[in-house]
């Protein structure tokens, strides 16, 4: 495990993913008063003696590797020099500290601040804190320009200890005002690292739920700002379905409540496993409206939003609200007359695909998204929709980069047989004949794998090594006989053409690639060069969050692309063009393996070429390739005898069904309808 912690404690945030049904505010609240006077040395005794204590002990895990040790926190706030002070109680029998400079191996406290708190998703302030240091890890590139005024320098904290007992003290100035009245988006993370002796795992727990709470700030608490004389009551309630709606079970689903009187306090409460909801408020006039986001079968329907129930809350007493009924909003009814719009696209064809992407995308609330639509390979339609950013409200325009996700692979796959053509490599040669793939040389099986086994997902190899519940890398079969998909394996082949050739990936991609398939010279596979003013930012429920860019181009997933960049790449294949000979194109179209997927809402037969996805389809063969990474969503698709293909990415979780839903409406002339009564 120490190894693991020297990777440092964002690492660790930053691969925390949950399991869980929804990603909104995480049910914690807590309350802070004005203070003044508190000098901030590890000593509470200037504390206010009424100050509450909020215990922080979610574990993060599912393995039992919980706290083991009482932890608390206190909150204040000075409204005058815009500070925000905690103090962080917790009982440890064994603490380790390094010296100053070394690795973090040490007990950590992580702590994030969202003062601007925007319903529409503003991002965090986020402090490590470690013995009498702090570092400041907020994302300088976030989906939210105020993140990168975050500093140390904004930052006091002093450590008080003794004996099984360590008192961490904050004072963070903040950039905005802070007021009674108002509600902040805030949370803690401890990381507790014991002596080894004691043969504990390391602990992490927070005050609320979720992990990777930098990702997004919808994953933090919330904090409320009360006068130094306000009177608290109490808000109950509970959730129902409209009569004849067969909905889920509505236990640990959140409500939003708002301060008619004040727009910012606002904050989630979740339901307990009765659909019941109670919390401690000031008083005021409040008003409770639905925030209910459904998975699995219930996924296509949305919670009408246009509903809400109010009531006053008074100090010392329960106000019961009456209950908040859900309905449900069907999917958008699509149908049309016509069939395969797609392959005699005109102008009345654009007006309906307009209409259909305002529909979809407003039932799914999707902030952004742009399509392309190709015939007789030209691009004869082009559209922009929404925003890249539901914070800063920025339009999708052609210069907007969508994260592309694994279309990365087919256009990867298209270098590969260009220097398969220049003799680089052999499609058929063992690639630990050029480069062993260290990682899985245990396995004499790895030394078996191809470029065509790995370019069509028949190593053996799993998705991504931390999938297997091991978080080890395997093989499940004999390379060549079956099939799996794999980023891995397009990670390994990626680093033998860089061992081939002596350059980075993304020099390679750039002349392979993107120059022959007319792409333009703004695409990007990593952090290399200016992009962020024109990247499209990720969300998901309606909240924009961390699309981390890595640092070097991978061959599974890291291209950055516009729309009509990534229809060149269809228009390039159409022609059979891009210096490619007709042997590779031959290859690459070539179905190699059959893959048992379907296309959404579809029953097409599913096979994997060397490189794109293919699917038997009534209209003929179908080559393309999706794309999912950090919120976005895409798809590239052309039809073989018809010579027309269309793009189209989102920047919302839910795109995949806006993206199945514009196939079916596009090629079998209509977008199926779903109503509440026949869900599935």
């Amino acid at each position: 495990m120490k190894s693991f912690f020297r990777a440092g404690v964002c690492g660790f945030l930053l691969g925390l993913l949950p399991s869980l049904q929804s990603e909104a505010e995480n049910g914690a609240i807590g309350y802070a008063r004005p203070a003044a006077g508190i000098v901030v040395d590890g000593d509470l005794s200037d504390w206010p003696e009424n100050t509450r204590r909020h215990p922080i002990e979610t574990g993060l895990f599912d393995d039992g590797s919980g706290w083991r040790d009482p932890a608390t926190f206190l909150a204040a706030y000075d409204p005058l020099g815009r500070y925000l002070y905690l103090a962080i109680d917790t009982e440890d029998e064994s603490t380790i500290d390094l010296p100053e400079g070394g690795p973090t191996d040490e007990d950590t406290v992580v702590v994030y601040v969202d003062v601007e708190h925007s319903m529409r998703g503003s991002g965090p302030w986020m402090f490590r804190g470690e013995l009498d240091r702090v570092t400041n890890m907020s994302e300088a590139q976030s989906w939210d320009p105020q993140t990168a005024r975050a500093s140390e320098k904004y930052v006091e904290m002093a450590v008080g200890q003794s004996a099984g007992r360590r008192i961490q003290e904050w004072r963070i100035q903040l950039d905005q005002p802070v007021r009674p009245g108002t509600s902040i988006g805030f949370d803690i993370v401890l990381v507790d690292v014991d002596d080894q002796t004691l043969g504990h795992p390391p602990a992490f727990i927070g005050w609320g739920k979720y992990g990777s709470k930098e990702d997004r700030a919808s994953r933090l608490g919330d904090l409320i700002l009360l006068g130094s004389d306000d009177e608290m009551g109490r808000l109950s309630g509970d959730l129902s379905w409209a009569d004849g709606v067969d909905g889920p079970d509505l236990g640990g689903y959140r409500v939003r409540i708002r301060d008619m009187n004040d727009p910012e306090l606002w904050l989630l409460v979740e339901s307990d496993e009765t659909a019941n909801f109670s919390v401690e408020l000031p008083e005021g006039h409040y008003c409770i409206t639905p925030f209910l986001m459904l998975t699995g079968p219930f996924a296509e329907f949305r919670i009408r939003d246009d509903v809400e129930v109010c009531t006053d809350v008074h100090s010392g007493v329960e106000m019961r609200a009456d209950t908040l009924v859900q309905t449900l909003s069907a999917v958008p009814d699509h149908h049309i007359t016509e069939s395969e719009i797609l392959f005699s696209f005109d102008a009345n064809a654009a007006q309906r695909l307009d209409a259909f992407m305002a529909d979809y995308m407003h039932h799914y609330t999707i902030p952004g998204a742009s399509v392309a639509i190709i015939n007789d390979g030209e691009i004869v339609y082009r559209q922009d929709y929404g925003v890249t950013n539901w914070l800063t409200q920025a339009p999708v325009n052609a210069d907007s980069l969508f994260d592309m996700g694994s279309i990365t692979k087919a256009v990867f796959a298209f270098a590969v047989h260009r220097l398969i053509d220049q003799g680089v490599l052999e499609i058929d040669r063992p690639l630990h004949e050029y480069m062993p793939f260290e990682d899985i040389a245990h396995d004499e099986r790895s030394k078996l794998f191809t470029a065509r086994q790995v370019l069509s997902h028949q190593t053996g190899l799993p998705n991504w090594r931390w999938q297997n519940e091991d978080r080890k890398l395997d093989i499940a079969f004999t390379p060549g006989e079956g099939y799996r998909y794999s980023g891995e394996g397009y990670d390994y082949l990626g680093r033998v053409i860089e061992h081939l050739t002596g350059e980075d990936l993304e020099t390679v991609l750039m002349r392979e690639a993107v120059k022959p398939l007319g792409m333009s010279s703004a695409v990007r596979f990593s952090k290399r060069g200016d992009w962020h003013d024109r990247f499209v930012i990720g969300h998901s429920e309606l909240r924009a969050f961390i699309s981390p860019t890595p640092d070097e181009a991978h061959a599974a997933y890291s291209m950055m692309a516009s729309t009509e960049d990534i229809a060149q790449v269809l228009r390039t294949w159409m022609r059979r063009g891009g210096g490619l000979s007709e042997r590779g194109y031959d290859t690459m179209f070539e179905a190699q393996v059959e893959t048992g997927d379907v296309a959404g809402g579809t029953n097409w037969t599913a096979y994997h070429g060397a490189g794109p996805r293919i699917f038997e389809t009534p209209f003929g063969r179908t080559l393309g390739h999706g794309g999912l990474n950090w919120g976005q969503i895409s798809l590239i698709e052309m039809y073989e005898d018809h010579d027309a293909g269309f793009v189209i990415t989102t920047n919302g979780d839910d795109g995949m069904h806006v993206r199945d839903a514009l196939r079916r409406f596009l090629v079998a002339g209509e977008a199926h309808s779903i109503t509440a009564e026949t869900k599935d």
